[in-house]
């Protein structure tokens, strides 16, 4: 996978997550989350997942990640203004070429 999808990951696991939430799925996936100072380091998670993909844990968290993050998204561009959807639409399509990475891997 390209290096260019961990920060998309992160970004998106810090936006449509919060931290708490995050915890609780990575928990459900037996997958650890390191911290910086209090809150969970997003780019670092980000790297292990995808970095570490062939580990079945991983995967799994990911597929079951990535359709919620798009699903999260496109609830965020229905529901807010245009004015602040700007950040959510960008976010779009590079969330569904995330998905065709992880499913083609």
């Amino acid at each position: 996978m390209k290096v260019e999808a961990i920060p998309i990951l992160a970004d998106a696991m810090k936006e449509y997550y919060d931290n708490y939430e995050l915890e609780r799925l990575c928990s459900r996936f037996d997958v650890e989350i390191d911290y910086e100072e209090m809150y969970p380091d997003h780019l670092k998670l980000a790297r292990k997942l995808i970095d570490e993909i062939e580990d079945a844990r991983h995967r799994r968290l990911l597929e079951d990640l990535l359709p919620e993050l798009l699903k999260r998204c496109l609830e965020r561009i229905s529901n807010t203004t245009w004015e602040n959807n700007v950040y959510h639409e960008h976010m779009l399509p590079q969330l569904r070429v995330l998905q065709i990475l992880i499913g083609h891997r």
